[in-house]
This record gives C-alpha cells, structure tokens and sequence, in this order.
C-alpha cells in the first residue's frame, strides 16, 4: 500500500496548535493562509511582490499628455533556508502495554509542544536579530529601573513615529522581566501628584496600552543557536530583551511538507514508522527596516 502524505491535514491542525503555543504566531503565515505577501512557486521556494509608484507631477490644464503606466509590479524570488525534519519508530508493543500513551498522536504532540514550536520561536527571535543586525542597528542599552524601561520603549515608538510605520498593528515581543517593569512603571506613575508628571505619563502609558504586548521565555529570545538536534543556544549567544515590530515588515512562510506514516512492515521491524519535514524562514524586508526595533545585551 503506498505511504499517504497527511501534510494538509497536519497543517491544519498544527495551525491551530500555533494559535495557542507559538509567541510569533502573529508574525508567521503557513501556506493554507497565504495571503498576498508571498506565493508559493515550488516545495520551499517562493515570491513576494515588490510593486513600485512614481509621485505626483505638476497638472496640465492646456493639453493632454500621452498616458503611461507609472506602477512596476515585479515577483521577487526566495528559498526557505531552514529545512528541518523528523522521524520516530513506534513499536506497537510499547502502545499496547502503556495503556495508548506511546502512540504516533502522542509522541507527535509532544514534539510539536516541546521541539517544534520552541524552536520556531527561537529561529524567529535570532533572525530577527541577525537581519537586523545586518541591515540596521541593536539597542544595547542597559534601562536600569521600570521608569527606564518605559523610556526606551518610548523612543522606539517615536523612532517609528518618525519613520511612518504604520502604529496600527505593531507589536511588543519582550523577556518576562522586562514586562514586570513596564507593569511597574505604570503602577508608579500613576501615584505621582503633579499635574504635569501626569501629563507626559499618560502620553507614555496610552502607547503601551496601544501596543500589543507577547511576553516570551527568555530561553526562546537568545542572538544565536545551534540547530544541530533541536535548538540550543549557540555558544557566545546573550539575550534579547525587547523586540517592537510591524508584521508587515516581516516575511515569514511556513510550509509542511511532507507528513507520513508507514504501519509495521519487514522494512520497520514491525514497528509504526512517523516522518514529517517541514520549511520556514523569515526576513527582514529591506525597505521596511525602520519598521523592526530590538534592544539585546552586548555580545561580549
């Protein structure tokens, strides 16, 4: 009997599965939900659109001009750089004697909870980072109390202000301990008795409450990791501390690619074979730099 690719269906379910577990869920797009972003042209390739507008010109009221085409809509193509998969043999002695616990369902639901989605989030922090490092700057200041804190997200919010990110949709991915601080801040602020320490606090408070706040485990916000098994920190890795991004100035698909089981056979031993491999990647666009801000410890 030939093997079934169960990968659309596994799709789906991992989705939802993102919905509840994945911190940059907001920022990945799988291929069921592709939208205008990008288009898939192959297994892990795929395009985005880069359109292009001229301005306005000086109206001519004496005469008409020859009409011409003042858009450029071009497809910009793309591979999907982590390229990742995994397999497990179940023998059905195992389901049997552990009441159904070690089954294919259940060792997959466990890998997706305990290794995949962690490790999405750890590629997608460290890319992130490794973009931004590449194409723009790392805040490596050091805010030393709440009121700090607040400060420099603050900044961050003008600096985008300033560059015309849209402020709809940005969002705030940071370390537990950094949102403690902002909650903090908010909770000092608010006892200050003067009328204009008020003023500016409730400009600065109204932007946090704007922002949509992720909190995510320092373990998944590191500069670097190792992929070899799983995802570790790399050595010489330090934390990321704040991420303030605009989705739109991120590309990020995911694509599954292949979700198979094999039943016991002579080839497996008798045994229940899984496999499963999936692509993603995410990158900063280049003419949307101003739309992503991180702030990290110095990398000694």
């Amino acid at each position: 009997m030939a093997t079934l690719n169960y990968s659309s269906v596994y799709e789906q379910t991992l989705a939802q599965k993102f919905n509840a577990e994945l911190k940059f869920t907001a920022l990945y797009t799988p291929s069921i939900t592709a939208t205008n972003k990008f288009k898939f042209t192959g297994g892990k390739t795929f395009e985005i659109p880069v359109l292009t507008v001229t301005g306005y010109v000086d109206a001519d009221r004496d005469s008409t001009a020859l009409f011409t085409r003042n858009h450029d809509n071009t497809w910009e193509p793309h591979t999907m750089d982590h390229d990742r998969e995994w397999d497990t043999l179940i023998d059905p002695k195992d389901v049997d004697e552990t009441n159904m616990v070690v089954s294919i369902g259940n060792a997959t639901s466990v890998f997706n909870k305990q290794e995949k989605i962690p490790e999405m989030d750890k590629y997608m922090a460290s890319k992130l980072y490794a973009d931004l490092l590449a194409l723009g700057t790392i805040n490596e200041t050091v805010p030393a109390d709440s009121t700090a804190w607040l400060a420099l997200f603050d900044a961050f919010m003008e600096s985008m202000d300033d560059l015309e990110v849209p402020e709809d949709g940005r969002i705030m991915y940071c370390r537990p301990f950094v949102y403690t601080f902002l909650k903090n801040a908010q909770g000092v602020v608010r006892q200050i008795g003067t009328t204009q320490s008020i003023t500016e606090t409730n400009r600065m408070l109204s932007r946090l409450d704007d922002v949509e706040i992720v909190r995510v485990p320092t373990a998944r916000m590191k500069t670097s990791y190792d992929f070899t098994i799983g995802a570790v920190p790399a050595v010489g890795a330090v934390n990321i501390n704040m991420i303030l991004v605009h989705p739109e100035s991120i590309v990020a698909p995911i694509k599954v690619d292949e979700a198979t089981m094999d039943s016991p056979s002579a080839v497996t031993k008798g045994k229940f074979l899984w496999y499963e491999t999936q692509y993603w990647t995410a990158f900063l666009l280049e003419q949307r730099v101003p739309g992503l801000l991180i702030n990290a410890e110095v990398i000694v």
